[in-house]
């Protein structure tokens, strides 16, 4: 929120650090190969060239509590999310691993954000999202999806996780493949 609207918003209104972070405080590690690409193709579009230096280390986050809910990493059922990409609608999606991340802008002081590393579900084929009778119904019929997740991970920020999902494997006539029914969970 407060990267959005250019605020500093006391952390008494709005917590960095859930009760469980604090807790469960790790050391710093060097991230893979991977995830360092990830982490720098998340931040290309946004501040990474107000940084000089993209910084390797990252710290491992087993869970985090916010507004009430419960994220932490696969296998968990907390980690079956609903997530905001750049240019799509929200799409399903399951956290592999939590993180924080601090980076050094050329002027001002550090910023820590956290970071999820997602594989996001298969979406149905145009001509199998045809037979999805609950896309009538969006926001309260959920959709379906191919029960099977992309090959490719992603790293978002965390405030880009908007809900958690219910889920059902099911079959459905004409689909030749096993689909997922999603159901976004209501914000309490």
């Amino acid at each position: 929120m407060e990267s959005r609207f250019e605020a500093n918003i006391p952390e008494v209104i709005l917590p960095r650090r859930s009760p469980d972070e604090l807790q469960t405080v790790t050391r710093e590690v060097l991230m893979n190969t991977q995830d360092y690409q990830l982490l720098s193709e998340c931040l290309e579009g946004r501040d990474r060239e107000l940084c000089s230096i993209l910084p390797k280390k990252m710290k491992p986050l087993k869970r985090v509590h916010l507004l009430g809910r419960y994220f932490e990493a696969s296998p968990s059922k907390n980690s079956y999310v609903m997530v905001h990409l750049l240019g799509t609608e929200p799409v399903a999606a399951v956290i592999q691993s939590i993180f924080s991340h601090t980076r050094q802008p050329i002027a001002g002081s550090p910023i820590t954000e956290k970071f999820v590393k997602i594989q996001i579900f298969e979406p149905l084929s145009p001509t199998d999202s045809l037979r999805d009778l609950y896309r009538r119904f969006p926001h309260s019929g959920g959709r379906l999806y191919y029960n099977c997740l992309s090959t490719v991970c992603k790293v978002i920020p965390f405030d880009n996780i908007f809900v958690h999902f219910c889920q059902t494997p099911m079959m459905v006539e004409e689909i030749t493949q096993e689909c997922l029914h999603v159901l976004p969970l209501p914000h309490t």
